[in-house]
């Protein structure tokens, strides 16, 4: 399969920088920047007859905007979702602060040892995979995934499941919320930790 040609803008950041990640309906990922790379945005050349990206670099911070065009409403909007095709990836270092917010489509955050991560979901999907950090996630309508986390957990979906895989926490009680559907969280092994797990309409599951 041909790989598809990308285009990138470069993420200007100090130690310890903020970004801010704001779409409309797309698939994002966020991953740690390969050794030797710099952090950068990347967006299919193809996605870009539906998105318009804008990147502003600021005081060693970075704010990161993904727009629906107008005239993409006349496509297929099942192509926003795909990875391949209007997908945005952004690679950060560690240590960052990270604040996420899709209107629609999917989230991905995976591979990174985070000062901070705030992901909101207003209708989709949230991936959270082997992440260390003071992490908070919110979905209106959707799944939270969350597998191999360590430090601090704020989790809540107002319409949809819940399932946290637990890998090390620090002090404090993990928050993990369902208004209206299931939360189902696994623990490490042998962990003494006190887990406040609660489902307004649905099931709580732990194991």
């Amino acid at each position: 399969m041909p790989q598809l040609e990308t285009r990138t803008w470069p993420l200007e950041l100090a130690p310890g920088a903020e970004v801010r990640i704001e779409a409309d309906a797309a698939s994002i990922t966020v991953l740690r920047v390969e050794p030797g790379q710099s952090a950068r945005a990347e967006l299919a050349e193809e996605a870009l007859k539906w998105f318009e990206l804008n990147v502003t670099n600021q005081n060693g911070s970075a704010q990161i905007r993904l727009n629906l065009r107008p005239e993409s409403f006349r496509q297929n909007w099942l192509d926003w979702f795909t990875p391949r095709k209007g997908g945005l990836t952004v690679y950060l270092p560690d240590a960052t602060n990270v604040q996420l917010h899709a209107e629609a489509g999917k989230v991905c955050v995976q591979d990174l040892d985070l000062e901070s991560l705030d992901v909101t979901a207003d209708a989709g999907a949230v991936s959270l995979r082997r992440l260390t950090g003071a992490i908070r996630a919110r979905a209106s309508a959707g799944k939270i995934d969350g597998e191999d986390l360590a430090g601090t957990l704020d989790v809540q979906a107002t319409t949809g499941a819940v399932r946290m895989r637990l890998a090390a926490l620090d002090a404090g009680e993990p928050d993990i919320r369902a208004d209206v559907g299931t939360v189902q969280v696994e623990l490490p092994r042998g962990a003494a930790i006190r887990v406040m797990a609660e489902s307004s309409l649905g099931s709580v599951r732990d194991d």
